[in-house]
């Protein structure tokens, strides 16, 4: 990801994530994070509508240094080639 890329992680209840997606649309931000638990399909519509590839489904934990269970899971994740790319 280019330095001077906007990125976003949207960590929030489902029923306020679309909103935040079309504000991140609006201010041009073309890397987005939905959170376990944050995604609806509704949102991710919204940033395939605009081109954008949202990575979803997928804890953040497993991509800052896990431990424990976050680095168990990361581990099943990378064998069987399901990690975002």
């Amino acid at each position: 990801i280019p330095e001077t890329e906007l990125n976003l992680l949207v960590l929030t209840a489902p029923q306020h994530t679309s909103g935040i997606i079309e504000q991140a649309i609006v201010k041009g931000i073309k890397n987005i994070w939905i959170q376990q638990e944050s995604e609806t399909p509704a949102a991710i519509k919204l940033c395939e509508a605009a081109s954008l590839k949202p990575i979803y489904n997928h804890c953040i934990f497993m991509f800052s240094k896990p431990t424990g269970i976050h680095h168990f899971h990361y581990g099943l994740k990378k064998f069987f080639g399901s990690m975002p790319k």
